[in-house]
């Protein structure tokens, strides 16, 4: 079963855990020859997604339409079999709100998650197509739970495919949140035909859980492609061929099984840079739904085909050596994603506890009590995490499973993963999502995009910088030796390996990881990075032009003063550009600007003192800096101001006392003539203050 542990930060409630369910799918494989291969050259998998089942379509009493139904899981033998916690099969479930089907989730399933998982598959795997249409003969049940039966379609005439997966939505129970298995093989043993189901109470429309749920759409559809325990035994020797796979495939050690087929041992040789590997374990916790049947999650925690579910699943070299091992399948390895856990730590990662792993130094990989209430990155940085240690109480955990001396009920996240302490990250922190970003990333200067990385840092616009927190980076690097450039706000700024980084206009600093981190496979390439040297002139304000000089400048850049973007960018050569200044009444004056170049790979920073003098033509901008100017001399010369006005008081009360009341030759105007008014003062026109300083994120 996968658990998805997908806690989110702060005041967001942590989500329970929930599982795949596999065994029983496996158990409800109907053994028979359907289809027959050709002899021809090999060619994508052409998988068919069937929807006769799905949703409204469904068989009565299988999926839930409206709140209240009650609907059948498995084949109840009464309606008082009723399903609960500890009955999870073979029982009737009355149908909540979250059960029901409904359109937005059919939509999500049939037209964006579903045809994007087969699109993945169908590019990553070939196989030697059918002769003609795949038929499916015999037996026409397929699936588990109660399961569907086939279409006479698919006998005859067939359909031109080389799988086909039928699909429901039938609520799961208990953390399951979707099944599947084959249920028809070819002469070679190959599947070509199963049932996958999606607990329509499990599908989450939410943008940030879309990877996670991709991720179980994949993880299913490869179940039913063979990687399943009870289809090890069948593997074959080649494509097209009917001779099994050499052996041993597997074998079981102290209750623990290893699979030891070829491309599955390389990759590991390599991948964990140990040559002495000859096995890897497959999971050994989780129920029968889940033990054998996935990876060693302590070993490969995101890889999509462990037992439980990552925020951002990994479809790695792993999964796609075991299917080239079957024998039926012909994998692109292009098409794999990287996977990070584990990579490089040598044989005592595969074979020691992982209470050792802390000695190693690695970043993220065992983290303890002394961090257990801090929030922290993740191990491969690509996420704001946390470090997930429960308390099992009244439980004991296991000899193998105690990984804190003198207490055994403490221990990590997940059984499947040996309870071993490790950083785990929030739903809604991964540095890819925009909607990673709170109210205070504009501050810290953060950047949300497939690039970017999670760092400690205090940087902050302002003079109160605080604790270290996480804040999420661009980063970019040239070559496998860096140097790796990070992007603060809008300016990219290097990263000294293992260093720390501060930045114009930023309080506080960031710290910089070993460059090979980030950088280690980067091929090198020629993009020249675009850095100014010199700008002219050093006072500006609207319609100026602007030369910036320095070097790799491309056509098509974009250039920035401060926040203000330049127009009519002209290219002169790779060393020098111009540019006219735009209008922006809001500031009427800044100091020590920056300027920015962007292409499509990076972007150069210089810092040159510059006086913004803001809009020319705006009334409401000099009124502005009228008033600011007046405002800044009075705070500088207070103390002369102060003793000129009570001259000036004195004098006044000087006048009036001593010579106005002592003069005898007063004279009292004349009233005006009748029906005369005094005519009313001018006032002078009130202005409000003009443009003013908004919070300029440089801190200047």
């Amino acid at each position: 079963m996968l658990h998805a542990e997908l806690p989110q930060m702060a005041a967001h409630a942590r989500l329970a855990p929930q599982d795949y369910d596999h065994g029983p799918a496996e158990q409800a494989r109907i053994s028979a020859r359907s289809g027959s291969e050709g002899t021809g050259p090999i060619g994508p998998i052409r998988l068919v997604l069937d929807f006769t089942y799905f949703g409204s379509s469904d068989d009565v009493d299988r999926t839930c339409l409206n709140e209240g139904d009650s609907v059948k899981i498995g084949d109840p033998s009464s309606t008082s079999d009723v399903c609960s916690d500890t009955v999870n099969t073979n029982c009737w479930l009355a149908c909540d709100a979250e059960s029901v089907f409904t359109t937005a989730k059919g939509e999500h399933l049939q037209n964006k998650l579903l045809p994007q998982a087969k699109a993945w598959l169908e590019g990553a795997l070939s196989v030697v197509p059918c002769a003609g249409n795949l038929k499916l003969t015999g037996s026409t049940v397929c699936g588990y739970n109660g399961g569907i039966t086939i279409p006479p379609s698919y006998t005859s005439p067939g359909v031109p495919a080389d799988m086909v997966l039928f699909v429901t939505a039938r609520p799961t129970l208990g953390n399951v949140i979707a099944y599947a298995g084959s249920c028809k093989e070819d002469q070679f043993g190959r599947p070509v035909a199963g049932h996958m189901n999606f607990g329509p109470n499990k599908v989450d429309l939410a943008s940030e859980m879309y990877s996670m749920q991709l991720g179980v759409a994949i993880h299913e559809i490869t179940h039913a492609l063979g990687f399943q325990s009870s289809k090890y035994g069948t593997f074959k020797d080649g494509l097209n061929s009917t001779n099994a796979l050499p052996g041993p495939i597997t074998e079981t050690d102290d209750g623990i099984t290893y699979l030891k087929t070829p491309k599955v041992v390389a990759t590991a040789q390599d991948y964990f840079n140990c040559p002495s590997i000859t096995r890897i374990p497959v999971e050994d916790a989780g129920g029968a739904g889940t033990a054998g049947s996935h990876w060693e999650k302590r070993l490969f925690l995101d890889e999509f085909m462990t037992g439980s579910s990552s925020i951002k699943p990994v479809l790695s070299v792993f999964t796609l050596a075991i299917l080239e091992d079957s024998g039926w399948y012909l994998p692109d390895y292009s098409k794999a994603d990287r996977l990070d856990w584990g990579r490089n730590m040598g044989c005592s990662f595969v074979n020691d506890d992982c209470g050792l792993w802390k000695d190693s130094g690695a970043f993220g990989y065992n983290c303890g009590l002394d961090t257990k209430s801090n929030n922290q990155c993740t191990y491969d940085r690509k996420a704001k995490g946390y470090c997930q240690i429960d308390d099992y109480s009244p439980a004991t955990l296991a000899p193998a499973y105690q990984h804190f001396p003198g207490m055994p009920s403490l221990g990590g996240f997940s059984d499947l993963a040996d309870f071993c302490p490790i950083t785990r990250p929030y739903s809604n922190g991964l540095c890819s999502q925009s909607s990673t970003a709170t109210s205070n990333s504009f501050n810290y200067g953060e950047n949300f995009h497939d690039e970017s990385r999670c760092f400690d840092s205090s940087l902050t616009v302002g003079d109160d910088f605080g604790p270290l927190r996480q804040n999420c980076h661009r980063t970019l690097c040239f070559n496998a030796t860096g140097p790796l450039r990070v992007q603060i706000g809008l300016t990219w700024v290097v990263c000294p390996s293992s260093g720390k980084l501060t930045a114009p206009g930023y309080e506080g600093s960031l710290d910089c990881p070993d460059v090979s981190f980030f950088c280690a496979g980067t091929p090198s390439t020629s993009i020249a990075f675009p850095t100014p040297t010199n700008v002219e002139p050093k006072s500006v304000g609207e319609g100026d032009v602007v030369t910036v000089t320095g070097e790799g400048f491309f056509a098509g850049m974009d250039v920035y003063l401060g926040l203000h973007k330049c127009t009519d960018v002209t290219l002169v050569d790779a060393a020098t550009l111009t540019c006219v200044v735009a209008a922006h009444p809001e500031y009427s004056e800044e100091v020590d600007v920056p300027v920015n170049t962007y292409n499509a790979d990076g972007q150069g920073s210089y810092y040159y003192p510059v006086t913004f003098r803001g809009s020319s033509n705006s009334l409401l901008s000099k009124a502005s800096d009228a008033f600011n100017s007046a405002s800044n001399f009075a705070a500088e010369n207070w103390f002369w101001i102060c003793l000129v006005l009570i001259f000036l008081v004195l004098g006044c009360a000087f006048y009036k006392i001593c010579i106005k009341s002592g003069s005898k030759s007063a004279k009292v105007a004349p009233a005006p003539p009748p029906h005369h008014r005094p005519s009313q003062p001018h006032h002078a026109p009130q202005h409000g203050r003009g443009g003013g300083h908004p919070h300029h994120p440089y801190g200047r």
